[in-house]
């Protein structure tokens, strides 16, 4: 008798935990798809010229604002997997996008990328810029008002050209710039007459190679700031945890 009380208060404590788990979820989400302890939805979308775009939608508190997470040259959504848990900790919701050029970070394939290859279409740094427009029109289907456009590397790049024009990017965060496709006047002419806020960081080393791109960008818009150590190029740098690291994300996640 003792033995069978015993496993019925044990199989309570096991079942009664997992069905109050699957209630919550199922009540944040609507439709219990989302995993809520997870706090990220992977979802998919079509690029301007058809393609299927894979991405990784991380729920914050934001609902009308949103950060659009693009990575750099060979790496994945995979780029922002320790990134964007700090941001949504900082209260911001983000989409960790699968660019068309790029192959694999952090153990995450890009999806979108082997498509591409798959269709033979071009993959190419500027390619993508129909993927980070796509990206944009997701958002505002999904009732997103306002964007922050955060680049890394080649997509810094191609998100200051986006964000300068684009109604729903509010700010530009752009991590290592540079002159990575087309030409410095072409580019240059691209990022002028800039009307939006936009914050620059790069690695010590890459200091005057971003300048040259942003150097067009008034200085009432332009938040230049270099860490205090060495730094990284692009996002990565984000992935050490120490102080000087930690006070450079504050400053980006305080100007967001």
């Amino acid at each position: 008798m003792l033995m069978r009380l015993l496993f019925y208060i044990l199989f309570l404590a096991l079942v009664f935990p997992s069905c109050q788990s699957s209630s919550e979820n199922d009540n944040a989400n609507g439709d219990g798809g989302l995993d809520i302890e997870e706090g990220v939805e992977k979802v998919q979308f079509k690029s301007k010229d058809g393609l299927e775009i894979s991405a990784d939608f991380y729920y914050g508190k934001s609902k009308d604002k949103v950060i659009l997470l693009c990575h750099q040259a060979g790496f994945s959504r995979g780029s922002y997997v320790q990134i964007a848990p700090r941001l949504v900790q900082a209260g911001f919701s983000c989409l960790a996008v699968d660019l068309r050029s790029g192959a694999e970070v952090n153990g995450i394939i890009n999806e979108t990328h082997q498509r591409a290859e798959d269709a033979g279409l071009a993959t190419n740094y500027e390619d993508s810029r129909q993927d980070i427009l796509a990206s944009l029109d997701y958002l505002k289907a999904r009732g997103v008002k306002k964007v922050v456009l955060w680049g890394s590397s080649y997509s810094a790049t191609l998100s200051l050209m986006v964000g300068r024009d684009h109604p729903m990017v509010v700010k530009v965060v752009a991590i290592s710039p540079g002159v990575y496709f087309g030409t410095a006047d072409r580019l240059l002419r691209a990022v002028t007459n800039y009307s939006k806020p936009v914050f620059v960081t790069c690695a010590k080393a890459e200091e005057n190679t971003a300048m040259q791109l942003v150097s067009v960008i008034q200085k009432p818009y332009l938040n230049f700031v270099l860490p205090k150590s060495t730094g990284d190029h692009g996002s990565k740098m984000f992935w050490q945890r120490n102080e000087v690291i930690d006070e450079l994300f504050n400053q980006i996640v305080a100007f967001i």
